[in-house]
């Protein structure tokens, strides 16, 4: 007899797929450095923009990190995706948590995203906002972001899947390509990017 994990949280279900947020991390911050070691991975715009609260202070609460700001749009619209929509991401695949952990569960802000700073099925964990199960052999890895736990690494997703060399990914023309785990990594923030300016070349 087949047994079937349920993944829901609270009767609501899991989904399969999660838009992209950028090429950095989901606050929008830039981070970490590009191949050749020095140049700054900065963040260059996403198809999708996450916002809380607008930022008209300094918010004292956990989002701080995630509210608008005068340096970063407060929507993408398909003519502000000025790399091209045939270059810059939409969509990813995403292994759903089991367990209570709730990677898939897109409902909610913290779990409908993914970061092109980790490449695809990245054997590195995910940096999540909370209910992270990595003891479930079933669940990618995982550490759990918090302004007090790992506060020097923000909370990043990668593109994930259970196909063994990649990803299945929409772009923002509507096309859809599969993508290896191991596509040159510039290329794949560029491609996570939409107003960076960058060539993301052939891949």
């Amino acid at each position: 007899m087949k047994t079937t994990l349920q993944s829901n949280f609270n009767g609501v279900a899991y989904h399969n797929y999660v838009a992209c947020y950028g090429n950095t991390t989901r606050g929008r911050l830039d981070f970490g450095r590009m191949s050749n070691g020095t140049t700054l991975n900065r963040f260059g715009g996403g198809a999708f923009i996450e916002i809380i609260n607008r930022n008209t202070g300094n918010w004292p609460n956990y989002y701080s990190w995630i509210v608008h700001t005068d340096d970063y749009l407060e929507r993408s619209t398909l003519a502000e995706i000025l790399d091209g929509t045939s270059n810059t991401l939409a969509f990813s695949e995403t292994v759903q948590g089991h367990g209570g952990d709730l990677r898939g569960f897109s409902w909610w802000g913290g779990a409908c995203h993914f970061e092109t700073f980790l490449p695809p099925n990245s054997p590195q964990p995910d940096f999540v906002e909370q209910n992270c199960v990595s003891t479930i052999r079933l669940n990618p890895p995982c550490l759990v972001h918090t302004v007090t736990t790992n506060p020097i690494r923000p909370q990043t997703h990668a593109a994930r899947s259970r196909h063994p060399t990649g990803v299945m990914a929409a772009m923002c023309d509507g096309s859809v390509r599969f993508y290896s785990n191991n596509v040159n990594l510039d290329t794949w923030r560029f491609l996570g990017s939409s107003r960076g300016g960058d060539v993301p070349g052939n891949f």
